[in-house]
């Protein structure tokens, strides 16, 4: 943040902790090609707000207190919702780029030449569909929420947010999960709810990248085996990488290890991301500044296959996800 802020920090607006079963029965070099690697065993959302800022999933009912009842019966009273918790997940890329209010995501498949032994890459555009559990065909988590807000604000991720191995740690698949934010945009109060639901004006997404210090052994012997990078376990530099931009066909014949924009730049490019934590980070990160009115806020997570984690020794696990936001107002 450029500008010195001071912040009053009493409003505390979303709490959610996810906690996963990793179902990994086969994956290749470096993207799982596994059909269902990741199963929910318990999705739990709690929002809950403070000192006059109410929250939403549908810009209808506000509340203080959000739960994910109210995320899966948001469709009721918000005809044009996609929100997606599906039963399991598969790795996606992107390079943050947004089409109509939706983040462009690509799902991967590495497949072997049996020729060669050589692992290539195919990618298939994927858009999410209103869906929840083993009723989901999703390959990630989607959903949106709604603040009413009567001042400008801003909003931040809190230094209680994290994405961690509940019992392994040497699996290193949630240093492979990424989580975009986007703003759709910010109306009146007092306008048409149709209006607001419908908002889908963002042109970027705002993407964390959590725990980019920490790899496993075979995290660290991918990076270099496959993406030609040294990297080592602990207290590593973060290691910037290429999302994919576009459907990947066999006839790119892009091989995993060339999987970059250098090589293949109409089909990659390089990912800016605006919010990069330690593990066991402290400090507040700022999301998006928030103008008066109501504003909808589209959440997005997912595995990303372009990470060097995200390779062949990730396995059976529980992962906990904790997405904690706070919104307070700016003193400049």
């Amino acid at each position: 943040m450029k500008n010195k802020v001071k912040m009053n920090r009493q409003y505390v607006l979303l709490f959610w902790t996810l906690v996963t079963s990793i179902l990994l029965t086969m994956s290749s070099y470096a993207w799982f090609s596994a059909n269902r690697i990741l199963g929910f065993r318990t999705f739990n959302l709690h929002v809950a707000s403070k000192g006059g800022i109410h929250i939403s999933t549908d810009a209808v009912e506000w509340k203080t207190v959000l739960a994910l009842s109210d995320v899966i019966n948001a469709r009721s009273t918000y005809p044009n919702s996609l929100n997606q918790i599906p039963s399991s997940l598969e790795p996606v890329s992107t390079s943050g780029r947004v089409d109509d209010g939706l983040l462009r995501l690509f799902h991967g498949v590495a497949d072997v030449n049996d020729s060669s032994s050589e692992f290539y890459l195919t990618a298939t555009r994927v858009i999410e569909e209103e869906g929840f559990g083993d009723d989901s065909d999703g390959k990630f988590v989607a959903f949106d929420f709604f603040l009413k807000n009567h001042y400008e604000k801003t909003l931040f991720l809190t230094p209680e947010s994290s994405i961690e191995h509940m019992t392994d740690r040497s699996t290193g698949i949630e240093n492979a999960f990424r989580v975009a934010f986007l703003h759709l945009g910010t109306l009146p109060v007092d306008s048409n709810v149709r209006q607001i639901q419908n908002l889908r004006n963002s042109n970027r997404a705002i993407i964390w990248e959590p725990n980019y210090d920490v790899h496993t052994e075979f995290g660290v012997r991918n990076a270099r085996e496959v993406y030609n990078i040294e990297t080592s376990q602990t207290g590593a530099a973060r290691i910037p990488y290429d999302g994919i931009i576009s459907e990947i066909n066999s006839r790119d014949n892009v091989l995993i290890r060339n999987a970059n924009s250098r090589t293949h730049p109409n089909l990659f490019e390089r990912v800016n991301v605006d919010i990069a934590t330690r593990r066991n980070f402290t400090t507040l990160q700022e999301i998006v500044r928030l103008q008066p009115g109501i504003s909808k806020i589209r959440v997005y997570i997912w595995i990303e296959g372009q990470d060097v984690d995200c390779e062949d020794n990730a396995n059976v696990g529980e992962i906990s996800i904790d997405l904690q936001m706070s919104v307070e107002q700016r003193q400049e």
